[in-house]
């Protein structure tokens, strides 16, 4: 591998994707209740938690680099706490 290339790495995870409304909240929710291993849609936690500590969404979503920085970090802290072979939504 030189100097600048990722390793890419096969894994297990699958992602639930669709417009509003189109049931991915519900559908992995289901899997959830079956026993499957499911993680947060971090946009929204990221969200949630600013406004708890009292910012707007207005404010939260100003410097839309930042915000998109913060989200891929707590993307990249999740995944990292996973294994590839694990089954994950």
């Amino acid at each position: 591998m030189q100097k600048g290339e990722r390793k890419i790495t096969q894994t297990n995870w699958y992602v639930i994707t669709g417009g509003p409304g189109s049931g991915k909240t519900t559908t992995v929710n289901l899997l959830k209740d079956m026993g499957y291993t499911t993680t947060i849609e971090h946009a929204r936690h990221y969200i949630d938690t600013m406004r708890v500590k009292g910012k707007t969404v207005e404010e939260i979503r100003k410097n839309q680099i930042e915000f998109q920085l913060k989200i891929l970090d707590m993307q990249i802290e999740e995944e990292q706490s996973h294994a590839p072979d694990e089954i994950i939504f």
